[in-house]
């Protein structure tokens, strides 16, 4: 039988249910190490087409007040109209663009998963850069 607290436990533990990670000599937590070998235990990421193709998907009618916006920054009052015609066109586009994307995620296409449409996510017509501060 151990003698300390801390073996005693991890001797009980080990003969009742298998509880090895409170043995002192391995005494780290199951959260802190993993069974997999080290070259598996880095999640792996979604190709950068899935997401897009799948923000192109749901997003897509964003494009509509998305070039509303860009066309009154651009031409003032005027752009109102223009930017409905073009948001209007880009919806559709977009839409297409996006299944196209979400079904080709798991392959290099375009190159090196490149954005086919410009913005390359529909909200980032709203997104406003900062001034440089004097630069």
């Amino acid at each position: 039988m151990p003698k300390g607290p801390i073996e005693r436990l991890a001797y009980l533990s080990t003969r009742q249910g298998g509880r090895r990670w409170l043995n002192p000599v391995n005494s780290s937590p199951p959260w802190r190490r993993s069974c997999s070998p080290p070259h598996r235990r880095r999640a792996r990421k979604p190709p950068p087409g899935s997401s897009r193709g799948a923000a192109g998907l749901t997003t897509g009618v964003l494009e509509i007040p998305g070039n509303i916006v860009q066309q009154t920054r651009e031409r003032g009052a005027v752009g109102v109209p223009i930017g409905l015609g073009r948001g209007l066109g880009m919806f559709v586009a977009r839409e297409l663009v996006g299944a196209y994307e979400l079904l080709t995620a798991p392959f290099p296409l375009p190159a090196s998963y490149k954005p086919i449409v410009s913005p390359e996510y529909p909200w980032s017509y709203f997104v406003v850069t900062a001034p440089s501060a004097g630069r």
